[in-house]
Order: C-alpha cells, then structure tokens, then sequence
C-alpha cells in the first residue's frame, strides 16, 4: 500500500506485469492506466478516488477495466471512457 496522487493505492504489482502506460488526469480525476501481463494480454484501466471512512485519505478503485488487443485500441478505450466521463 502507497500514496499516489492523494490517494491510497493497493493495488500491488503481479510477477511479470509491466506498467505501459499510466496518466494522472487533474478533471475530471481519475487514473488510466495500461498494463502488460505475463502472458503478454494488454489490459486498460481507469481509476477513481473514493472515500472510505477507515482511511485517512480516499482509495483508488477501478471504475473500469477491459482486455484489449493492442496499445492503440487501450488508448481508443481511454479516449471513449474520456467522452463519458464517468
């Protein structure tokens, strides 16, 4: 468990996984992420702060998450999620 960008982050590295790519965004806030897995599966997710009254500061949790092909369609993923604005 660390801090990252004023939240709490518990979402502890898996052998073999490799961070692509990740953006802080500051409006709306929120945490994209694209991440390589051992068996070389992209998964893209974005992340929102939320308040948990056991801890000090909000947690990070997934608002969404989806496997995709390749880079260019984990980054389609993040344009569209942009759009909508969860």
């Amino acid at each position: 468990m660390e801090e990252k960008h004023g939240g709490i982050w518990m979402f502890a590295p898996i052998a073999g996984e490799v961070v692509v790519s990740e953006h802080y965004r500051a409006e709306p806030e929120r945490l994209e992420r694209i991440v390589q897995h051992a068996d070389g599966a992209l998964q893209v997710a974005v992340l929102h702060k939320v308040v948990d009254p056991q801890w000090r500061l909000p947690v990070w949790s997934v608002l969404t998450v989806a496997r995709v092909a390749s880079v260019t369609d984990a980054e389609r993923h993040l344009a569209a999620s942009a759009v909508r604005q969860y």
